[in-house]
């Protein structure tokens, strides 16, 4: 007798071709599926908010606090953060005076923002901090230089490439508008400054015997780059026991994060 086996068929996946946020009509890019309208697509819009304020590193500014922001209409773009009262803040839900002014004071103590996190923060396609040092190293400085360089010319860079070479050149001309909105709303792009602790970066926790601000325009005077807190890369955690135990010390050593101590660093930085 004949027998037949069951066989259990699949459903075939559909991707979709719209864009569930804007309705444009979506693209294949390699084996992923994009939205196109990379300027307006709010999802989009809202993910560049949220890229700007990772790469600044503003750990107190979470998702939560931009989506209320958001949500309520005050923000649509980067250049609106800094369009922003302590009483914008403060009329969000939840969000009281003294927490609103906190997350204020925290946006606007990065207001000099380095070139390569001012363009690595604008979320253009494939185009990161990593690839603007590189463009940096061979000699281009500010920001006019890079405007008025093209996607030849970056490609020219080790490491670049055509396809993120284009990427970088069109992203420029697209967020050109943006950039000076920002730009007016009272950000600064850092000058590079060459000194004893170029290319270092540092982090202060705990008691020291000056204080922080002067420990921190020190790094800044030399040439060096302060980070709020513990993250991969950071070069140095500053603090009054080396050999401290604590969780952020644990944290600094688990990344090769060197600890040193604040006579230590001022050596360093002299």
């Amino acid at each position: 007798m004949n027998t037949m086996n069951n066989v259990l068929i699949e459903p075939i996946f559909s991707p979709p071709t719209n864009c569930p946020e804007c309705n444009a009509l979506l693209v294949e890019e390699g084996e992923y599926i994009q939205c196109p309208n990379t300027m307006e697509c709010p999802a989009q819009k809202t993910g560049r908010i949220k890229n700007w304020i990772n790469e600044l590193n503003l750990l107190e500014w979470g998702e939560t606090l931009i989506q209320k922001l958001i949500d309520s209409g005050k923000v649509e773009t980067v250049a609106d953060l800094y369009l922003l009262s302590i009483d914008d803040l403060a009329s969000l839900e939840r969000m009281g005076k003294k927490s609103a002014k906190k997350a204020y004071d925290i946006l606007w103590a990065s207001k000099e923002i380095s070139l390569e996190v001012f363009l690595g923060g604008l979320s253009i396609k494939m185009i990161g901090q990593s690839t603007i040092k590189a463009i940096m190293e061979t000699g281009v400085e500010n920001l006019d230089q890079f405007f008025a360089m093209t996607a030849a010319d970056f490609e020219k860079v080790n490491g670049v490439g055509p396809t993120k070479a284009q990427f970088l050149a069109d992203g420029l001309r697209n967020n050109k508008q943006l950039i000076t909105d920002i730009l007016t709303n009272g950000v600064k792009i850092k000058e590079k400054v060459m000194g004893n602790l170029t290319g270092k970066s540092f982090c202060f926790t705990g008691k020291a015997e000056n204080k922080r601000d002067v420990l921190e325009k020190l790094v800044v005077d030399a040439g060096g780059e302060v980070k709020s807190s513990v993250v991969k890369g950071l070069s140095f955690l500053v603090l009054a026991d080396p050999n401290s135990t604590s969780s952020k010390a644990q944290k600094a050593r688990s990344l090769g994060t060197t600890l040193i101590s604040e006579q230590d660093f001022i050596e360093m930085a002299s």
